[in-house]
């Protein structure tokens, strides 16, 4: 029945709430202990604004994890494609801070007489 839908949703809408209740500022007004001076239409459209606002920047930072996950898939991508390089003529690696070798590409080792991927791990020092 329809007054049946109604309580579900309430009760959802409610659930809701309270896992959402950390990320509500404690200054919002249906926050107060006893509603402040909200009558319950307010209040009501208080929590209704409150779950919208908070949907929507949920919402937006998925989207920025996207589009950052996107970003880093298509560096990561043309990265690839230039330390695979068949025959190339200059040697690649990506060195951490304390110059222990994250890649090398096969024509830098084939360069200094490695075989492909041996240099990982390696520290290198240039002076």
């Amino acid at each position: 029945s329809e007054m049946a839908k109604q309580r579900r949703n309430r009760e959802r809408a409610a659930e809701l709430i309270s896992v959402l209740e950390d990320l509500v500022p404690a200054t919002n007004p249906y926050r107060s202990g006893d509603g402040g001076s909200l009558g319950p239409d307010q209040q009501k459209r208080s929590r209704n604004k409150v779950l919208e606002d908070t949907i929507g920047a949920v919402s937006k930072a998925v989207m920025q994890d996207v589009m950052k996950t996107r970003k880093l898939l298509n560096v990561n991508v043309r990265m690839e494609e230039v330390f695979n390089v068949p025959e190339a003529a200059v040697g690649i690696a990506l060195l951490k801070d304390d110059g222990v070798v994250c890649v090398a590409s096969p024509a830098l080792c084939h360069m200094l007489g490695y075989e492909p991927g041996s240099l990982v791990g390696s520290r290198i020092f240039i002076s």
